[in-house]
């Protein structure tokens, strides 16, 4: 059979694409050869952290994956210590699917800021629905608070291992009064976990954009079976800690992204976007 000119082209056309992609794939893997080369150059070196680096960016490429794991287990805090403020980790488990057959979910946070050696991480989805506080119409503050007691209670039990609570600082919390009509913030708190304050929704949720990205957070499967209510991109209200117009009540972050610092009455049951501090100084001598 007689090829026509088209035929030859198209031939020849298929021939050069598969010749660049043999070569993209050549070339990538001399890339990765080198970076893997590289990293264990600096893990000899001592530099963990850029070796490490390296081998996440590597994936699945020989045995990266497995080093990266025996590093980790030699410094437990190696894999946190490399998080830049806007990068996302999952840290402990939680139940969220709303399966408990088969068991807890690893918990994704994201990286609301890096100060020295310590990370403050905001769980990216509302990980529950819970109330602020039972009573209806009754003064009561973050210090004194049924979800106060709940974070660092049940919750910080169930979600975190031994390892990982070896991890998560115990800091002294400024709880400021609300600021707009100055309704009583309450104690300095001592917690594991918390909730961000109207000043840090101000900081971290202060323009449209981040508002957008870290504001926004949908409910999981758990959080809705509890009572979550999300808009019809499944996206809920939030609770902060911080009081709101009257003292029977508390801020929020609205389905939006957006802060509502007049508040709601504390028995309203919201989603719950728990807040922590790691502490990225700790390891192996810990």
């Amino acid at each position: 059979m007689k090829m026509t000119g088209k035929k030859r082209i198209l031939l020849f056309t298929g021939f050069v694409l598969l010749l660049v992609a043999g070569s993209a794939l050549i070339m990538l893997g001399l890339k990765k050869a080198g970076s893997y080369r590289q990293a264990a150059e600096l893990m000899e070196a001592g530099d963990q952290e850029g070796a490490y680096r390296i081998y996440k960016g590597l994936g699945s490429y020989k045995d990266a994956g497995e080093r990266m794991e025996q590093m980790a287990k030699k410094d437990p805090v190696l894999p946190y210590r490399i998080l830049s403020k806007g990068d996302l980790v999952t840290f402990g488990n939680y139940e969220q699917d709303n399966d408990k057959d088969n068991g807890k979910e690893a918990i994704e946070w994201m990286v609301l800021d890096r100060i020295d050696d310590e990370l403050l991480l905001l769980s990216v989805n509302c990980l529950d629905c819970k109330t602020y506080n039972d009573k209806a119409f009754e003064p009561v503050t973050w210090e004194e608070s049924q979800i106060r007691s709940w974070l660092n209670g049940d919750f910080y039990e169930e979600a975190f291992s031994s390892k990982e609570k070896k991890l998560i600082l115990t800091l002294d919390h400024e709880n400021p009064n609300q600021s707009a009509l100055g309704t009583e913030g309450g104690k300095v708190s001592r917690d594991q976990v918390v909730l961000l304050s109207e000043m840090e929704a101000g900081i971290y949720l202060g323009d449209e954009m981040d508002r957008e990205i870290t504001g926004k957070a949908e409910a999981t499967p758990y959080a809705i079976e509890h009572g979550a209510y999300v808009d019809e991109s499944g996206m809920a209200d939030w609770w902060l800690r911080s009081p709101g117009a009257y003292e029977y009540t508390a801020q929020f972050v609205q389905a939006s992204g957006i802060p509502y610092i007049s508040g709601a009455y504390v028995d309203i049951a919201y989603g719950v976007r728990p807040a922590i501090w790691l502490n990225l100084a700790s390891g192996e001598n810990q």
